[in-house]
């Protein structure tokens, strides 16, 4: 994830710098990319990294996480693309893989304890 988290949101921030469909191309697959590395990353992660006892809640919390996601996602990026700018959409989608990298960099990896929670 200390790889992965970076390069998506790199690429989703990049979206919105991309002057025609030839440069958003290769953006969106590297994107997939990431993202198809990501969720499966992640759910090993926290299989491994969270106590037997609550396991199947932490699981259980990152799954809803990542369909509440899908659900919000499209009504937020309406919202703002019509308010701010459709470039602002990929600038804001790109802070949420930043904001968890540094969650995880600095909080979760150094203080495993607070997985216990």
């Amino acid at each position: 994830l200390s790889l992965i988290l970076p390069i998506m949101a790199l690429a989703t921030i990049l979206h919105s710098v991309a002057p025609s469909y030839e440069w958003l191309f290769p953006l969106r697959i590297l994107l997939g990319i990431s993202l198809a590395a990501a969720i499966p990353t992640l759910y090993t992660a926290l299989s491994k990294r969270s106590p037997a006892e609550i396991r199947g809640g932490v699981m259980g919390f990152a799954s809803s996480a990542v369909l509440l996601s899908n659900l919000v996602s499209p009504m937020m990026s309406g919202w703002v693309a019509s308010h701010i700018g459709m470039e602002w959409c990929f600038v804001l989608a790109g802070c949420f893989p930043l904001g968890v990298f540094i969650v995880i960099r600095y909080h979760v990896w150094k203080h495993p304890a607070t997985l216990n929670v």
